[in-house]
C-alpha cells in the first residue's frame, strides 16, 4: 500500500463513510454535509502540502479534516507525515489509532507493512500500558488527552519521565511520574480510590436506636430519688407495723379471743401495713418509670401530671 494509492482512495471515500474508533471498536457516524465538503477541501488542502514536502502544513490539515469526517484512511496519513516530522511517538499513536479504526479488515499486505513499521519504530519510542480500574475515567500523559478507560493497547511516548494524571467524578484523582526507556512498554496500575459521601446540608443526623439513656452524665430526675426514699420508708413501716400485728394478734388468741382492745389495736396495725404495702408499691413503680426519664429534655406541658399515689376504697390508685 504506497502513499500515491492511498492518497486517492482517501480522496474517494471521504465522501461517503466515517468511521469513529474508539477504545471498544469502531462506531459508524453520518457527518453533516458541510463537515463533509469541508473535511475534503482540508485533506486535499494536505495532499497538496505533502507534494511540497510540507509536512508540518500537511498535518494540521489532516488532522483538521478527520476531526470534521474521521475516515480511517486519513490517520495514516497522519501517521506518515509525524514519521517524517521526526515525532515518532505520534507517528506510532496514529498507527495504532488507524489499525483500530479498520477493526480488523486490514488486507494481509496492510498488516504486514504497519508491523515493520512499528518494528522500526519501537526502538526509538517508550510505549505505555495504562491499566484504571474504574471505566469511564479520563487518562492524559503530559497534560494530553488519551482516552476514557478502560484504554485499550498502548500508548506511544517519548523515552524518559512522563506525568499520568486520572480524574472521574466521586473518585479521587490520580497522578504519578513513571519513567520510560525506549523499546520497553512499562505498565501502569491506577487504582481508583471513591471519595467519603459527605451528608448533604441541612440532612437530619441519625438517631440510634436502643434505651433512652440519662442525660447530663447520667443524671437522675428528683423524683425517681424521692420515690426511693418512699418504698424505703414504706418497707420500714411495713416491718414494724407487721411485727405488732402478729404479736397483738397472738395477745387476741391468748386472751381466748375475748380481749375487744387487743382485737382492736391488732386490726390497726394490719390496716397500717397494707396501707404502707401498697404505698412501697406505688412508690417502686413510679420509680422505674421516672428510671428512664431523662433530665434536661423537652419542657413538659403545662397539663402533664406528676407522679403520685393516693388510697382508694379498693386499694391504692398510682399516677405519673
Amino acid at each position: 500500500m504506497n502513499a500515491a494509492r492511498f492518497v486517492v482512495a482517501a480522496t474517494l471515500a471521504i465522501a461517503v463513510v466515517s468511521i469513529i474508533p474508539g477504545e471498544g471498536g469502531a462506531q459508524t457516524s453520518v457527518p453533516s454535509a458541510a463537515n463533509v465538503e469541508q473535511a475534503a477541501q482540508l485533506f486535499n488542502q494536505g495532499v497538496a502540502a505533502i507534494e511540497q514536502a510540507d509536512f508540518a502544513t500537511a498535518v494540521r490539515s489532516f488532522e483538521a479534516s478527520y476531526g470534521l469526517n474521521p475516515i480511517p484512511d486519513v490517520l495514516y496519513n497522519i501517521a506518515m507525515c509525524h514519521k517524517a516530522l521526526g515525532n515518532l511517538p505520534a507517528s506510532a499513536n496514529a498507527f495504532r489509532a488507524y489499525v483500530v479504526a479498520m477493526g480488523g479488515s486490514l488486507a494481509p499486505e496492510e498488516q504486514a507493512e504497519f508491523d515493520a513499521l512499528l518494528v522500526e519504530l519501537t526502538p526509538q519510542i517508550g510505549r505505555l500500558m495504562i491499566d484504571v480500574t474504574e471505566a469511564g475515567a479520563a487518562v492524559t500523559v503530559d497534560g494530553v488527552a488519551v482516552g476514557m478507560s478502560p484504554l485499550s493497547g498502548w500508548y506511544a511516548v517519548t523515552p524518559g519521565r512522563h506525568r499520568i494524571e486520572v480524574a472521574k467524578p466521586g473518585f479521587q484523582s490520580f497522578s504519578s511520574e513513571v519513567d520510560v526507556v525506549a523499546g520497553q512498554t512499562p505498565a501502569v496500575s491506577v487504582p481508583l480510590v471513591a471519595m467519603a459521601v459527605t451528608p448533604p446540608v441541612g440532612s437530619e443526623p441519625t438517631v440510634p436506636v436502643g434505651p433512652v439513656e440519662p442525660d447530663d452524665g447520667g443524671e437522675l430526675s428528683p423524683w425517681f430519688w424521692a420515690c426511693v426514699g418512699v418504698a424505703s420508708a414504706s418497707a420500714l413501716t411495713m416491718a414494724i407495723t407487721g411485727g405488732l400485728t402478729i404479736k397483738y394478734n397472738d395477745d387476741f388468741d391468748a386472751s381466748h379471743r375475748t380481749d375487744a382492745g387487743l382485737r382492736d389495736t391488732a386490726w390497726n396495725l394490719r390496716t397500717t401495713t397494707d396501707v404502707f404495702l401498697g404505698i412501697g408499691l406505688a412508690a417502686v413503680a413510679a420509680g422505674i418509670v421516672l428510671f428512664f426519664v431523662p433530665v434536661g429534655g423537652e419542657a413538659e406541658d403545662e397539663d402533664t401530671a406528676s407522679v403520685g399515689f393516693a388510697p382508694t376504697p379498693s386499694g391504692f390508685a398510682v399516677w405519673w
